[in-house]
């Protein structure tokens, strides 16, 4: 089964020839600081778009998959410094929590629907796990691993030129470079020195209306617990748009 767009060019929407697996958005909303609920494999996008005026938003997320929740923080000492534990708690975010199909159960209980599977057998497409009160998810652009280097520790957004997209009103995913473990920075594990991926960080530019990549945020256990940040995305990056009915 194969359902497209208008023509053979656009978007497919259900392709049972491949081992695609489909999304489904469980909730949608503003967090202020922390969203619960969140567990391992799914993909959370987010918009911290200042909303107006010139200002900005950084961005970044911690997860602890242990408490189903994730926390934002807003990392702006990385605009200055490669090394840098100053982290603020951001403001009110916008986000879509999506979770494959293969993972969400149907929400109404309903047995009766359209199911349709890769040739995996992972479930590409089922009816009855959408919710009725949410669309469906556009994903606009995937930004290969590597891709982006960043010009960061400039003290200047305007002077960030890897730009992930020029429509600020986009979502981008945020939890595919987080580390599924979290932990208190003061209490780290008693392991040798490592370096522990915990997000990438994002600025959402209303300036010139752009969001931006900052950099990928790493925890250094070593002698000392320090923060520093990447100047290229180590995963790719995912950006995507909420459509309706």
């Amino acid at each position: 089964l194969l359902i497209q767009g208008d023509n053979p060019s656009s978007n497919t929407q259900i392709d049972s020839d491949s081992t695609r697996v489909g999304l489904a958005i469980i909730a949608t909303g503003t967090a202020n600081g922390s969203l619960t609920g969140v567990q391992q494999g799914d993909l959370l996008f987010v918009n911290a778009d200042p909303g107006s005026g010139t200002g900005y938003n950084t961005i970044m997320a911690r997860a602890n998959y242990g408490t189903s929740t994730v926390t934002f923080y807003s990392p702006g000492a990385y605009l200055n410094s490669s090394t840098s534990s100053n982290t603020t708690g951001a403001g009110t975010i916008s986000y879509i929590h999506c979770r494959l199909m293969e993972d969400q159960g149907s929400p109404d209980g309903s047995s009766y629907g359209l199911q349709v599977l890769n040739t995996n057998g992972e479930v590409a497409f089922d009816s009855r796990r959408f919710k009725s009160n949410y669309g469906g998810l556009n994903i606009t652009n995937i930004i290969e691993r590597g891709d982006l280097t960043t010009n960061s520790y400039t003290g200047t957004v305007s002077n960030i030129t890897s730009t992930i997209s020029t429509d600020i009103t986009e979502y981008v995913e945020i939890l595919n470079s987080v580390s599924s473990q979290v932990y208190d920075a003061g209490a780290p594990p008693s392991f040798p020195s490592f370096f522990y991926r915990l997000s990438e960080i994002f600025i959402f530019d209303r300036s010139d209306s752009e969001i931006k990549f900052l950099g990928e945020e790493m925890l250094y256990v070593g002698g000392s617990v320090d923060t520093y940040s990447l100047r290229s995305n180590s995963f790719p990056i995912i950006t995507a748009k909420e459509f309706t009915t």
